[in-house]
């Protein structure tokens, strides 16, 4: 009777075990998934400004037609076609505070070095900022995020997928903590780092 005591006491203490473990780990990713729906939530506005400059949008406007724009904005530089920036982001350090605001110092830095850098998308002119004519395509990730993993203490990895015409897309951002503060590392499309 001791024994059988002994095993059922045993027993219902691995039970016990087992259910907090498992609502812990479901607590835990419950957790990671709020942070990771938070963080990006207090990143938003900057990310729709960073993506508007790097896909080209924060240009000013163009009406071209007949072989004119008839706004004045569409210029020819060095045999292509550029449009000035407005003048909120129209020189290399408003860009590069939008920028830091939302990616951490080593991605602030490839796409920086993208839009200033040698044979970079923006052109100086007069003080001025001025973009190719022309725009990059940027389709938004879905909201919120399907599944999260945090990665280490200062890392998280968010997924979730773009929607186009011919079906659904995996796409994946890295967050991390620099300084106390949550950045984007890293986004990814379908496995291929992109350039926003």
């Amino acid at each position: 009777m001791k024994k059988f005591l002994s095993i059922a006491i045993a027993a219902i203490c691995l039970f016990t075990m087992v259910i907090f473990v498992s609502c812990g780990k479901e607590a835990d990713s419950e957790d990671v998934a709020a942070l990771s729906n938070e963080i990006f939530e207090g990143l938003e506005s900057d990310f729709n400004t960073a993506v508007s400059i790097l896909a080209n949008q924060a240009c000013k406007p163009v009406d071209y037609s007949d072989g004119v724009d008839k706004n004045g904005n569409l210029l020819e530089i060095d045999g292509g076609w550029y449009i000035p920036l407005v003048e909120e982001y129209d020189t290399a350090d408003e860009i590069n505070a939008v920028l830091k605001r939302v990616y951490t110092e080593q991605k602030c830095g490839a796409l920086s070095s993208k839009l200033f850098g040698e044979g970079g998308r923006l052109k100086e002119i007069d003080g001025a900022l001025y973009c190719e004519a022309g725009d990059i395509v940027y389709t938004p990730f879905n909201l919120p995020f399907e599944s999260e993993s945090k990665v280490s203490d200062t890392e998280i990895l968010a997924k979730t997928s773009v929607t186009y015409d011919s079906g659904d897309v995996p796409f994946e951002i890295t967050f991390k903590n620099e300084n106390g503060d949550w950045r984007i590392d890293k986004l990814t499309e379908d496995g291929r780092e992109v350039d926003y």
